[in-house]
């Protein structure tokens, strides 16, 4: 019966072309849109996971939740590589300092120069990177993002 009707219809339509997957393609196509929505679902998961804790006691989890991954990371450099904690010389007496909880939005950076800075007193210094080196490593971590993506 189905083969008649495909003799009607193309003695009705003689140039018309009928596509007919097979049932491999058909199942490799379906496995391939499933594995790049699990994929992107994972991605946004493990972006928002990587978001560093300090980041969320300045935004909310909505506003988290908006950024996307450049951000996240140019977010992430901020919080965790913005600064540089000098221990050229040692120290004994001086407390360690807590990088986890160090909030670098605390302090104002200075425009060409880096600023130092001493949580406890005697301390070791942290050296918060200027603003224009700042701006030079959220550049380059924008050009990565725009060379793989």
């Amino acid at each position: 019966m189905i083969h008649q009707l495909y003799q009607r219809f193309m003695k009705v339509i003689p140039n018309c072309y009928i596509c007919k997957l097979n049932s491999n393609t058909v199942k490799a196509l379906l496995i391939s849109m499933l594995l790049y929505v699990s994929a992107s679902g994972l991605m946004a998961q493990q972006t928002q996971a990587d978001v560093d804790d300090r980041i969320r006691k300045h935004y909310t989890a909505e506003e988290i939740q908006q950024l996307d991954a450049l951000t996240i990371a140019q977010l992430n450099f901020v919080f965790r590589n913005s600064y540089v904690l000098v221990t050229e010389k040692p120290c004994p007496e001086c407390p360690q300092v807590d990088l986890q909880n160090f909030d670098p939005y605390d302090y104002q950076r200075d425009l060409s120069f880096r600023k130092r800075i001493y949580l406890t007193n005697p301390g070791i210094p942290i050296d918060l990177l200027s603003e224009k080196e700042l701006d030079a490593e959220l550049t380059r971590i924008k050009n990565e993002f725009q060379s793989t993506h």
